[in-house]
């Protein structure tokens, strides 16, 4: 799919006590953008509030630190361990303005896994793009005896490959037997 083309693929192992994603990025042009956060299984639209199926509330969005500009850079901490606000993305789940969610629980399976991440910038219009991120990068602290890890895997890798290199052996049997899909 283009979501899984144009995310990141990570690994994760270990315990951790904190998990922070940074995004640092550009507006280009005129107006508003949006940024679209997927990781793993759950997806929104970040610090952001929606009036109804298909429309922000900008007013509320500004106040939640949602919306960007060129005078309001993108410059966000995401912490993936504690609660963050998304406004839900497909009109469908509309129930509501925004939820609280915390990231790191929605992912499929618990470490040791792999998952995707994406941020998307969009304008005011809907359309992706008018913003370019040039930064985006986890910050980690493990668990004390935890020997925790997040890293990238290369394109065209397969996961089970990609766990094995980063993880090792134990972790890629862990993430078969429980994914079910080795």
């Amino acid at each position: 799919s283009s979501y899984q083309n144009e995310a990141i693929r990570l690994t994760i192992g270990g315990d951790f006590t904190s998990v922070k994603l940074k995004i640092r990025g550009e507006t280009i042009g005129d107006g508003l953008r949006f940024l679209s956060l997927n990781f793993g299984e759950e997806s929104g639209i970040l610090n952001s509030s929606r009036k109804s199926a298909n429309k922000l509330d900008v007013e509320e969005t500004s106040k939640l630190g949602g919306a960007f500009s060129s005078k309001n850079p993108i410059n966000l901490e995401v912490d993936l361990l504690n609660p963050i606000t998304l406004a839900t993305i497909g009109s469908e789940s509309f129930e509501g303005g925004n939820e609280q969610i915390i990231l790191w629980e929605q992912m499929r399976i618990s470490p040791p896994t792999v998952t995707y991440l994406l941020a998307a910038p969009f304008t005011e219009s809907g359309g992706y793009g008018g913003a370019k991120i040039e930064i985006m990068e986890i910050d980690y602290i493990c668990k004390e005896e935890s020997a925790c890890k997040i890293d990238v895997c290369s394109t065209g890798t397969l996961t089970t490959q990609c766990l094995l290199d980063s993880l090792g052996e134990e972790a890629m049997q862990s993430w078969c037997e429980r994914s079910k899909r080795c």
